[in-house]
């Protein structure tokens, strides 16, 4: 499955997501954005099949 995301992040400051200014991986709250995003794509393919 691929997950387009980029439109969950927008607005956002990218590095309020981050783990920390030397480590871009997403902290909780970029999680939190991420398992919003997957969790409306799951349910758009399950109407979908």
């Amino acid at each position: 499955m691929v997950l387009e995301s980029l439109s969950y992040f927008e607005g956002r400051d990218e590095q309020d997501l981050w783990v920390d200014l030397f480590d871009p991986h997403p902290n909780r709250e970029g999680h939190k954005v991420l398992a919003r995003a997957s969790g409306k794509t799951r349910h758009a393919r399950r109407s979908l099949t």
